[in-house]
């Protein structure tokens, strides 16, 4: 018997020895070894690309804001060169480093203006997204390397999850292809567009670099936000999406011409529209100040600063237009945010009627009202109980793409509000 257990363990030992010499030659190297060679390799392709690589960037999680061009060459002393179509005519320097943490990762260690104006709260690209005013781009400087060749290398954001793409350069001007870049944006760009497919048209509007497109689909609605990055070629989609039935991943651009086919099919064309100055007032958002408001609206304004004062609250944004599905003044005090919604009309092309109405405010909007008389003297400029509605004369600096919007009381001309395309945070102040 002690025999048959000798053997059974003589056996069991052999095998167990077996098995331990085939896994250290399948694993004949550390994973400390291999993890430094994929490190090595990839910090060899990033800094391959001697005219640098193209990045395309979408920040923020649901890419709100859309994708941008950056520019960024990566030496072998630790420093990277970058700029993108903000800043087209310079290049910053700053460092970066490929790190071991869960797999590769790309780090843009020291501050670089070109990228980390996307993360900067207080950043000079900020703009209206799903984060809201005043959180910045909502972008990162962490990425993980999913993939890394001579031709391509694919990135994913260590916060958002976002896929980032860097192709490389075939030449060393930069600022000509930025350049290139903005001409299409300038001649692609539009608040408002049809999308034509083969058996309707749609109606997109644009935020930022993103299209938003509704529609009805078999009797239910469908809502649909498509984020875009601009190319010297026209405009590609973060990913390919699907609108009633047709696979849709970017449009052309031709000089030119106002139509853009689909990259991917004839059946849909981008069709730009030249909307009214009335419908630009109220199917965009648009910003306000204390200086741009005449007369009338910088009494009520004043007094509304000194309520502000009271409440020890500080009013940071004041959007008119629409905003998040909401028409009327959307507000942000202290971040509280809330809306006051109006009553409109189109009168004509340039023509535009307001009125406030209570009882029908959003979110913090109602408390406003009720407690910090936002419903007088906030709204006294645009048209109350008080005062009935107004009835408002449009101008612009540019009919087609305005970059303000001035509102003129046809019963009370000193009564003027300017309407801003870009953000004013702490409009009393300014």
């Amino acid at each position: 018997m002690k025999k048959i257990y000798f053997l059974i363990a003589l056996v069991t030992a052999t095998i167990l020895a077996s098995c331990t010499k085939e896994q250290e030659d399948f694993f004949s190297d550390t994973s400390a070894r291999r993890a430094d060679a994929t490190l090595t390799a990839d910090m060899a392709v990033l800094t391959s690309a001697e005219n640098g690589w193209l990045m395309q960037y979408f920040p923020e999680s649901q890419q709100s804001f859309g994708g941008y061009n950056l520019i960024a060459r990566f030496k072998t002393d630790g420093t990277v060169e970058v700029t993108d179509e903000f800043n087209a005519d310079t290049v910053y320097t700053s460092l970066y480093s490929v790190k071991q943490s869960a797999g590769a990762v790309l780090v843009f260690d020291s501050y670089n203006v070109a990228l980390h104006a996307y993360s900067d709260p207080a950043g000079p690209n900020t703009s209206v997204g799903s984060n809201g005013l005043g959180a910045g781009m909502d972008g990162e400087f962490e990425f993980s390397i999913l993939k890394a060749t001579a031709t391509e290398v694919e990135l994913k954001g260590k916060k958002t999850g976002n896929r980032v793409v860097l192709t490389p350069m075939a030449d060393n001007d930069w600022t000509g292809y930025l350049d290139k870049i903005s001409e299409v944006a300038t001649a692609m760009k539009s608040k408002k567009y049809n999308l034509q497919l083969a058996d309707t048209t749609l109606v997109a509007v644009t935020s930022d670099r993103t299209l938003a497109v509704n529609y009805i689909e078999d009797g239910e609605k469908k809502e649909m936000t498509i984020p875009f990055v601009v190319t010297t070629q026209g405009m590609t989609l973060y990913e390919p999406v699907e609108i009633r039935g047709q696979k849709l991943s970017g449009f052309s651009y031709i000089e030119g011409e106002d139509v853009f086919p689909a990259t991917d099919t004839d059946a849909i064309k981008l069709a730009i529209v030249y909307p009214t100055l009335a419908e630009l007032a109220t199917e965009s958002w648009w910003c306000m100040a204390f200086s741009g408001m005449g007369e009338l609206g910088q009494k009520n304004w004043a007094t509304l600063k000194r309520v502000e004062e009271m409440l020890g609250e500080t009013l940071q944004y004041a959007i008119f237009g629409l905003y998040d599905g909401n028409f009327g003044i959307t507000f942000s005090s202290s971040g509280y945010w809330g809306s006051l919604l109006f009553n409109y009309t189109l009168e004509s092309d340039d023509e535009l009627t307001l009125q406030f109405y209570a009882g029908n405010a959003r979110d913090n909007g109602a408390w406003y009202v009720n407690n910090a008389y936002y419903g007088n003297y906030f709204v006294a400029p645009f048209g109350n109980k008080a005062t009935g509605p107004r009835t408002f004369k449009l101008t612009a600096d540019d009919p087609n793409d305005p970059s303000w919007i001035l509102m003129t009381d046809e019963a009370d001309p000193t009564n003027t509000i300017m309407l801003y395309g870009e953000i004013i945070p702490n409009p009393l102040d300014n």
